[in-house]
């Protein structure tokens, strides 16, 4: 048989993360991985709201698709998911749409963080003047993404006071020349 190393790793409970676990009555001084996929009840995020940090939760599972598979992990956890280095599109075949419905969990930082640019975004997932809109990133967050001066030249002016506000197509240009200097 061939186990994987995180099939050994454990973490010693404390007792109200025991309890806040297993249940008063089966409360268990340790949780691995076999134990996460034996309870229904417990999940990432049971395990989060219990005190259980996502660096001990990487090591009983260190492949992502692993909790994925077996329903312990919600795109609603995407922001404890970093350690994991999860990709919406990739991980949980998120399209651009799924962006706009869960951008109170999937952030702009969080696609800068998984190295999405904003020229995929673009090309492979469809994103749209109308989509950048919906999403409500700001300036900064479309210039962390990536977005050229090029691709700023392309927006229609009522699209471009709907995604950058009063902010000039000059003043945007200068902001993308200094962070394009700072790299």
């Amino acid at each position: 048989m061939n186990f994987s190393s995180s099939s050994y790793y454990v973490i010693k409970l404390k007792p109200e993360e025991s309890v806040g676990l297993y249940g008063f009555i089966n409360a268990k001084k340790t949780l691995a991985w076999k134990d996460i996929l034996a309870h229904k009840r417990i999940n990432l995020r049971t395990c989060i709201d219990n005190g259980i940090s996502t660096s001990k939760l990487v090591k009983i599972q260190p492949d992502l698709r692993e909790w994925i598979k077996h329903d312990k992990v919600q795109i609603q956890d995407f922001p404890h998911l970093s350690e994991w280095a999860a990709n919406p599109f990739d991980h949980f075949k998120c399209t651009i749409g799924d962006l706009v419905v869960h951008r109170k969990f999937i952030h702009a930082n969080a696609l800068v963080e998984c190295k999405v640019k904003f020229k995929t975004l673009v090309e492979k997932y469809g994103l749209t003047h109308e989509l950048m809109i919906l999403l409500r990133y700001t300036p900064d967050d479309w210039i962390n993404l990536g977005i050229s001066k090029e691709d700023a030249e392309k927006i229609a002016e009522d699209s471009w006071t709907q995604i950058f506000g009063e902010l000039s197509r000059a003043d945007l240009s200068a902001m993308i020349q200094r962070k394009g200097c700072s790299l």
